[in-house]
């Protein structure tokens, strides 16, 4: 069971999780401007900054002309520390290491003054952890991730290291996923210093709390620091908004994954609410911990739309090879059922799309494809419905995967229209893309809502589900 640190906090009332907690700068506190006695003001030089953990570690730079300054009030009311220098000699070097072993989690707020600035949060003397120049990242040598093109605002970030050594990351940038990767970070090291390395950064940045566990924060752990940080900073970027409407309970089966176009959409990383005809950049899902939608390449990023489907709801606008990656992969093992459900509005009635992929793969998939075929892929096999009759109209469908029976069968609007034998289908099913799959299809459609449960749906309960989706949409689809 975690525990929770009792020391006050001046933002926001945080109190972080103190299982585990190796180290927690918090910039409200323990900031001074000599040997721990005087606490700084703002503008002053900063000496001495006092671990806010049990572990009780000071972190020291009596370099004059080289240290960093207290920033008071510079982030919604909040204070900061302010990193210009660009020399090796404005490290603030610790009192004891922060030893690690290859599992741990790391969360930090931060803000460059520009993309192109350098920052360095800490690092294990030449092994350096902080965001890079023009979106590289670099999280401790042998792990880097180059496609965050941010941090020129203020960012709530958390980076967990797992699965031993040579294994997985994720990095996290306002409750998105960016990244789950893989690390040949080495299997223990030694963080002996903050803001700089032996060969110094250039770039000029601010920082507010930092704190390090010698542990994998579970999920449910990362939510909580990460959305306690983001309240305690006045709301860095906008927080889930869960009163959305809930699909119905079908028997014993899960609801995994639902996504509704309607909440939790941004055109950036988590901070600004999306707009009509703008961008996706991201999206948050409210059935799981940090749970989430991201696409980083502007070609290949779909459109909201807020006045295509029924009842004035909003869509995801695939426009061709676009797609979104999900921050956790959905697995179903070649024994159990599933059910997907699609709200969605074709532009033509040729269009290739696919409601669930998986990235670099050509299988694993839901598609609804040209010609009036529906296939269902798993890691082998496949399974086709022909001589479907495709519509632009808005419609519901729904596709069960019935591992008892051996049988794919699809719906619309809560009518059987078509089944299919999965007995060639015999391995695991994986999805971690929504709206398209690896080999992209080329179809242009709308996205409503969609749904992913796990276990088996009877016509009846088809019925419900469908029938739920239809009164969201004003009871105009059917």
């Amino acid at each position: 069971m975690n525990t929770y640190m009792m020391y006050p906090s001046d933002g926001g009332g945080f109190t972080p999780i103190e299982t585990n907690l190796a180290y927690h700068l918090d910039a409200q506190t323990g900031i001074y401007s000599d040997a721990g006695v005087t606490e700084a003001t703002n503008g002053q030089a900063i000496q001495q900054i006092n671990d806010q953990s049990t572990s009780a570690i000071t972190a020291t730079n009596t370099n004059v002309g080289y240290q960093a300054t207290y920033a008071v009030a510079s982030v919604n009311g909040l204070n900061s520390l302010r990193l210009e220098i660009n020399n090796a000699n404005d490290a603030y070097l610790l009192s004891s290491n922060i030893n690690l072993t290859n599992l741990y989690t790391i969360h930090f707020i931060f803000k460059k003054d520009t993309v192109a600035d350098a920052s360095v949060i800490m690092s294990a003397y030449q092994q350096l952890f902080g965001e890079g120049a023009n979106g590289y990242t670099y999280l401790f040598q042998g792990t880097t991730y180059a496609s965050y093109d941010g941090g020129d605002d203020w960012t709530v970030a958390t980076f967990v290291q797992k699965d031993g050594d040579t294994g997985f990351f994720q990095y996290y940038i306002n409750g998105i996923l960016m990244i789950n990767g893989g690390s040949s970070a080495p299997a223990s090291f030694a963080i002996d210093r903050l803001f700089q390395r032996p060969s110094a950064r250039v770039g000029e940045f601010n920082v507010g709390d930092v704190l390090i566990y010698g542990a994998v924060q579970s999920l449910a752990d990362v939510a909580f620091t990460q959305e306690g940080l983001n309240s305690k900073y006045g709301e860095l970027f906008i927080p889930i908004d869960n009163t959305l409407d809930t699909p119905p309970t079908i028997g014993s089966t899960t609801l995994e994954w639902y996504h509704n176009p309607d909440y939790n959409t941004y055109s950036d990383v988590g901070q600004t609410a999306i707009a009509n005809l703008d961008y996706i950049r991201s999206g948050k899902i409210t059935t799981g911990d940090m749970s989430s939608l991201h696409q980083p390449t502007a070609s290949k990023q779909m459109q909201y739309k807020t006045s295509v489907l029924p009842n004035g709801k909003a869509s995801y606008y695939k426009g061709g090879a676009d797609y979104m990656n999900m921050s956790e992969a959905k697995v179903f093992t070649s024994s159990e059922s599933f059910v997907a459900y699609s709200v969605h509005k074709r532009v033509n009635v040729n269009g290739n799309i696919a409601i669930f992929g998986k990235e670099s793969d050509y299988d694993n998939s839901i598609m609804d494809w040209n010609g009036g075929i529906i296939y269902y892929k798993a890691n082998s096999g496949t399974a086709s419905i022909s001589g479907i009759t495709n519509t632009t109209n808005t419609i519901v469908r729904a596709y069960v995967i019935d591992r008892t029976a051996q049988l794919f069968k699809v719906y619309e609007n809560g009518l059987e229209i078509g089944s299919a034998s999965t007995t060639a289908v015999t391995a695991d099913t994986t999805f971690d893309l929504m709206f398209n799959r690896w080999v992209n299809g080329t179809g242009t459609i709308d996205h409503g809502i969609t749904l992913l449960y796990r276990g088996l749906h009877d016509a009846t309960d088809v019925g419900t589900v469908s029938d739920w989706l239809n009164a969201y949409y004003g009871d105009l689809i059917y």
